[in-house]
């Protein structure tokens, strides 16, 4: 697995901008030639340069399994159409803004926000082709930014109580464990961006939180 510590511009949470799976990155139009460089070298995947919503909030607007990805209600016909035709499949639900907050997803299973409808996850599921449940994360509807998942394992943050471990170690069927970026945070996921490739963190992330990370996800 490759490590790579960097920002998005000046900001730390690179998980806010950009979407990834074990296929696609979804970088803002404005990401450097050299970032993008980077994400191609981490994490051996098709870059997809675009907006949503004609914002840069790739990460918080999107969740991408393989080459399908959920996208926000705000995303325009122009860049939903834009997505598929470089062969990214997409669902706009209409209720959800921050849809990458709300949900995270790997081979197994889809775990989506208590505030997300019946009717939508069953849409979600469909469109996945994965089973999925429900449930709360730390307190907190926004399990999409407190848990990171790939195909292999998961973080978490270290606020999870021991009941919500084990259901979305069961979930996922892969083992995890708590983890913080960026100097303590615990939304994981606005932190970092990885799949069973690479890891990359934002420059904030300690010696210590890398190697508990590396420890997660290396396999």
């Amino acid at each position: 697995m490759i490590i790579k510590k960097a920002n998005f511009k000046s900001y730390t949470t690179i998980g806010i901008f950009c979407s990834i799976s074990e296929d696609i990155a979804l970088l803002p139009l404005e990401a450097s030639s050299k970032f993008e460089g980077i994400i191609k070298d981490v994490f051996g995947v098709e870059v997809i340069k675009t907006s949503l919503g004609e914002t840069n909030l790739l990460g918080s607007l999107s969740k991408i399994y393989g080459k399908k990805a959920i996208v926000s209600n705000i995303t325009t016909d122009t860049e939903a159409q834009y997505l598929e035709n470089l062969g990214l499949k997409t669902l706009r639900l209409n209720a959800y803004h921050a849809i990458g907050n709300l949900v995270s997803v790997n081979k197994n299973a889809v775990l989506s926000s208590k505030i997300i409808s019946d009717a939508d996850n069953k849409k979600i599921s469909k469109f996945y082709s994965l089973d999925f449940d429900s449930f709360n994360i730390a307190g907190t509807d926004l399990v999409g930014s407190v848990l990171a998942t790939t195909n292999e394992a998961f973080a978490v943050s270290s606020s999870v109580n021991e009941k919500d471990f084990e259901k979305i170690k069961n979930l996922f069927k892969v083992d995890g464990n708590v983890a913080t970026v960026n100097y303590g945070d615990g939304c994981v996921s606005n932190g970092l961006l990885v799949n069973t490739k690479g890891l990359m963190v934002g420059e904030n992330t300690t010696g210590y939180e890398i190697m508990r990370l590396d420890e997660i996800f290396r396999k």
